[in-house]
């Protein structure tokens, strides 16, 4: 069974250039030269290895996570009673395994219970130690005169990486949480969006969920764009709802201690954050085309691997939620300039398999379908490649 594609990514963020008019009698511009090809490197992943101990009968999340370290994690919604749950049904906490890149599996236990309550996660950030979701809480239909409180709740699910110990932790925010990375100290960041101004909000939690302090998040590029306008025109609302829309889809990934945070499928500079907020931003120069989709987990040295997509990819996901493989491309860019050093190739694996990539590893992570005729069953596989 084939993972869905549950992405919906923003649109390329358009700039105006002014080109000055050349004066009277000034020599004609010289001829601009085309631009140099850009090297290929070939990342070979045509050679499975059956992993054990995964669930057949699921649905796994995309994409997959990736730790600094290079461990890939997955979430599974396994089958109940007959049918699928999934993704954003309520009370479904799916489980998380670990996918070492010598094929080594674990589940790691995550204890989220809130009485009375629907729970939904959202996608979980594996740390250096832990791994964090946010955890929402919704309150059920109360009896008639109950006095209780009906107020949304929110919390960090934590879990120890190595099985041994989980965690709920309650949050008192002043606004809507959605997203939350954690940092080796054990302090979270938390991307939200301010409910009365309708602003997008990056804050600095402490370990016990409490809020440290506010890092100044800049919504202009995102309501100034036109390309963002027009795909998400169709959910109405104006400039508050695409605000809410677009800062909803970014996402963290982890960067050595640090923490990276983009919006996928924009050319907004993706924001490099340490225990003291922000520390640099760097601008993405990717190929004419190429939009982001996803930065793969780095152990802070050596290039950043980018999967992109086409703008007419993410148009199409924004517009029609639509799901299964689509057309996607590996480069290598420069963590400090930004600027696109190579393209990989990939053989052996559709590049939205991959889960963790670097300029010395890339690891694809799959599911195979069974076969009847040969009575071979559903099952996981790994392709690892050194480059």
């Amino acid at each position: 069974m084939k993972r869905e594609l549950l992405v919906v990514s923003l649109a390329c963020l358009f700039s105006s250039v002014s080109v000055p008019a050349q004066k009277a009698g000034a020599p004609p511009p010289a001829p601009q030269k085309p631009p140099q090809e850009l090297q290929t490197r070939i990342v070979d992943l045509s050679d499975h290895k059956t992993l054990s101990g995964l669930p057949a009968a699921a649905v796994s999340g995309y994409p997959e996570n990736c730790s600094a370290d290079g461990v890939t994690f997955l979430e599974f919604y396994v089958y109940a009673h007959g049918s699928i749950w999934m993704p954003g049904d309520p009370e479904v906490i799916p489980d998380i395994y670990s996918i070492a890149a010598d094929g080594a599996v674990k589940k790691i236990p995550r204890d989220i219970q809130v009485p009375n309550s629907d729970i939904y996660t959202t996608e979980f950030y594996p740390g250096a130690d832990l791994i964090a979701a946010l955890v929402t809480a919704t309150p059920g239909k109360s009896p008639a005169g109950s006095q209780a409180d009906n107020r949304t709740e929110y919390f960090i699910s934590t879990a120890e990486r190595d099985g041994s110990s989980s965690k709920l932790i309650p949050l008192d925010l002043w606004f809507e949480p959605l997203k939350v990375a954690v940092l080796d100290s054990g302090r979270f960041l938390v991307t939200g969006i301010d409910t009365l101004n309708k602003n997008p909000v990056l804050a600095l939690l402490e370990t016990d969920g409490t809020l440290l302090h506010m890092i100044d998040v800049d919504e202009r590029p995102i309501t100034s764009s036109r390309a963002l306008g027009t795909i998400y025109k169709g959910l109405g609302g104006g400039t508050e709802q695409l605000v809410a829309a677009s800062f909803s889809r970014a996402d963290f990934v982890p960067y050595g201690s640090r923490v990276l945070l983009f919006v996928p499928g924009s050319q907004l500079p993706v924001l490099i954050l340490g225990e003291d907020g922000e520390e640099n931003a760097v601008r993405l120069k990717l190929p004419k085309g190429e939009l982001p989709e996803w930065i793969f987990s780095s152990s802070g040295n050596g290039t950043w691997v980018i999967r992109t997509q086409g703008i007419g990819t993410f148009e199409a996901l924004a517009t029609t939620g639509g799901s299964g493989p689509v057309a996607q491309h590996l480069f290598e860019a420069d963590p400090v300039t930004g600027e696109t050093l190579r393209e990989l190739r990939v053989d052996g694996m559709d590049p939205m398999y991959i889960s963790c990539a670097s300029s010395k590893q890339v690891v694809a992570v799959d599911e195979e379908p069974g076969n009847k005729e040969t009575g071979t069953a559903p099952h996981w596989i790994i392709a690892v490649s050194s480059q």
